[in-house]
């Protein structure tokens, strides 16, 4: 199993990320470090580890994740829209899963879980491996509406995931996240199901191990979801790819969120060479702060979607720049 085998299979990044395999893409890198990397750092926070509020514990792991403080602004929203989901736990064999808390909008979820069993402390990251389907056609859904089945095609994907030590448990946060051709946003009121199989786990120079088999399933309902989003374009932006000379594409939207950026651009004969032209971007805060962007899902009909490294407050966003310079202004009136 190859490196590109293993992080697909453990749900770290979706695999059609992989399609132009051969091209180097410096947000492939991203993707791949952020499960490791914030592993390796928490890890290091575990031995300090103290009993936080679900708001305490997001403000610290996102501020950990962009490198700087958190704002004024993204603290008060962290601290305003954290739904805890304490209550429902799931042990199977020695390994018991309880769900903590959330942070969600319509199109990206962070679900928060605690893990505890024997023999964590030796592991550098856990994670759940998604079941084949039966027909061999792809993995059984992690999140759906409650009433269907995990062998079903979901609209709700898992992103990037990322583990580490506190205490004597390992938080697990999740980030669910779907594509822009979606139109089934996530709802409040409405029952899901979080569906996590076969426990493994990284040792600290070993091999992968499969900790235990079984499958952990929670019902979660979400309370209030961000519907808070800013148009940053009034008017097409041609964007070029930094790897392939001539293979541009022009972009007709771009909306921040909350915890994402929504992307249309006129589709054409490009298939995935266009996604070259989507690389790594950030969020210019009106403080100075800056917020990683990602590209996450791209689908050369004309769609595609970013991850941000935090949630921000979109009234204090300034703007957002594009890898090759481009700044797209928030408009005072998106804010």
């Amino acid at each position: 199993m190859t490196g590109k085998d293993l992080l697909i299979a453990l749900g770290t990044i979706d695999e059609a990320f992989y399609e132009e395999a051969e091209r180097p893409l410096s947000s492939r890198r991203r993707r791949i470090a952020v499960a490791v990397l914030v592993a390796a750092m928490l890890l290091l926070a575990g031995c300090s580890y103290a009993v936080l509020s679900q708001a305490q514990w997001f403000r610290d792991f996102f501020g950990r994740l962009n490198g700087q403080s958190l704002s004024q602004g993204q603290a008060a929203y962290i601290e305003e829209n954290v739904q805890p989901l304490e209550g429902q736990s799931v042990t199977v064999g020695r390994y018991r899963l309880t769900l903590e808390s959330a942070l969600a909008e319509e199109r990206t979820a962070c679900i928060r879980l605690r893990l505890e069993g024997p023999g964590l402390k030796e592991m550098y990251s856990v994670g759940f491996l998604p079941r084949p389907l039966a027909d061999g056609t792809g993995k059984e859904a992690v999140f759906f509406r409650k009433g269907r089945t995990p062998q079903e095609e979901s609209p709700y994907a898992q992103g990037v995931w990322s583990s580490g030590l506190e205490g004597n448990s390992f938080f697990i946060l999740l980030w669910l996240e779907q594509s822009l051709s979606s139109e089934t946003p996530f709802e409040v009121g409405v029952p899901y199901v979080l569906h996590l199989t076969d426990l493994e786990a990284d040792t600290f120079g070993g091999p992968l191990k499969l900790l235990q088999e079984g499958e952990w399933d929670f019902e979660i309902v979400f309370d209030h979801l961000s519907r808070e989003q800013a148009e940053l374009l009034t008017e097409p932006v041609t964007v070029d790819s930094p790897d392939y000379p001539g293979v541009s594409l022009t972009l007709t939207s771009w909306k921040l969120r909350v915890l994402g950026m929504d992307v249309k651009f006129e589709p054409g004969s490009l298939d995935y060479l266009g996604r070259g032209c989507l690389e790594d971007a950030f969020v210019a805060l009106k403080d100075g702060t800056r917020v990683g962007a990602y590209p996450l899902f791209y689908d050369p009909d004309g769609t595609a979607t970013y991850t941000l490294d935090c949630p921000i407050d979109i009234r204090e966003a300034d703007y957002v720049q594009l890898w090759d310079g481009t700044r797209l202004s928030v408009p005072s009136h998106g804010r």
